[in-house]
């Protein structure tokens, strides 16, 4: 996609432009890979977590080349812009008992949506829980959650685009972008 094609579908309230979508499409090709390799003796469950991480699920499973399983979660961590205790709003449909869990977000900021996540899967008999995290912002960070497989690092901005958003917006933008409040001009 050339930048006159994505100037069409921004608006005003876009900033940065971190990952193009050649760029993401290299992201989830390298983590998939990551994931084949580093579990190539077992069928791994793959459990992404809604909505924000439907388009980084698929994308990286499409791309694996192992045998997996795949189902969601659905976790509310965030009312509007605001960051709330994690709730369990759905659980996958397949069991985790016995199972190599990964876990697939579209970002982890403060980590406590993945926190919670990982205990969840390890108190329901899991084997092992890894993360495969779209973006990442350590800066923002307020308990340690390991990331296994990563796309990018991004600074302490508010980020949309490929599955994030702002109160439902900016969801299904092909981009990885900054989200801009106060737009200038």
């Amino acid at each position: 996609m050339n930048n006159e094609s994505l100037k069409t579908i921004l608006d005003a309230h876009i900033g940065q432009i971190f990952a193009s979508p050649e760029r993401i499409n290299t992201m989830a090709a390298t983590v998939a890979q990551q994931i084949s390799f580093q579990n190539r003796t077992v069928k791994p469950l793959l459990i992404g977590v809604m909505k924000g991480a439907a388009q980084w699920t698929a994308a990286v499973s499409q791309r694996l080349t192992i045998p997996s399983d795949l189902d969601f979660v659905s976790v509310a961590s965030y009312e509007g812009s605001q960051q709330t205790t994690p709730v369990m709003r759905q659980e996958p449909t397949l069991s985790v008992q016995n199972r190599h869990v990964i876990l697939l977000d579209e970002i982890i900021d403060t980590g406590n949506t993945l926190h919670f996540l990982k205990h969840w899967a390890l108190d329901n008999g899991a084997t092992s829980v890894q993360t495969a995290i779209m973006v990442d912002k350590p800066m923002t960070r307020t308990i340690s959650v390991d990331v296994d497989y990563l796309g990018i690092t991004v600074p302490n901005v508010w980020v949309v685009g490929y599955g994030m958003d702002l109160n439902g917006a900016y969801r299904s933008l092909p981009v990885i972008a900054e989200y801009v409040d106060n737009p200038v001009g």
